[in-house]
């Protein structure tokens, strides 16, 4: 039993020390943003949403102002549209003008709010989802020869079944 008490009063000794710690604020009593990304798009469009909230109590904060902005791998700069979409949510739009990967720079601010910046890249290929297609359209040869061999194999699986089944009777 001494051994168990002892580990109690270590692990209570690290709470008591970590709990000070984690819930660390600024010393002006300005909001800390914590921002958690969700990029969502192809091609050369993307919809970033980034949710923002304060450090400390977990609220959202109504003072957060958010820019933004992609930097390509030769310089170009392409500036971001970004919407308020709810109390701790944000939408980036951002149409970028060919592949490549690019650098998005967002940064936080706004009145008792601790300015942030951080940055993620995004790797874009081929066409945006929104640009026609180029040619006579429909399905390329792949996916329909794809589509021809998964129907081939499903047939030759349900006859072997059949096969199998009758073998047995």
């Amino acid at each position: 039993m001494g051994r168990w008490a002892g580990c109690v009063a270590v692990v209570a000794s690290w709470l008591v020390v970590a709990v000070p710690a984690a819930s660390a604020h600024d010393q002006l009593g300005r909001a800390q943003p914590g921002v958690e990304t969700t990029v969502k798009g192809s091609g050369l469009t993307r919809a970033v949403t980034i949710r923002v909230r304060d450090v400390d109590s977990g609220n959202p904060i109504p003072a957060a102002t958010l820019s933004a902005s992609a930097r390509g791998e030769d310089g170009t700069v392409v500036p971001g549209s970004v919407a308020r979409v709810g109390p701790e949510r944000f939408r980036l739009a951002l149409d970028l003008p060919g592949p490549g990967r690019w650098r998005v720079g967002v940064r936080i601010g706004g009145d008792a709010v601790v300015p942030t910046a951080y940055s993620f890249d995004v790797d874009a290929a081929g066409r945006s989802r929104v640009d026609p297609p180029s040619g006579r359209g429909g399905a390329g040869p792949v996916v329909w020869i794809s589509a021809v061999a998964a129907a081939a194999g499903t047939a030759a699986i349900a006859c072997f079944v059949v096969v199998r089944r009758r073998a047995r009777r």
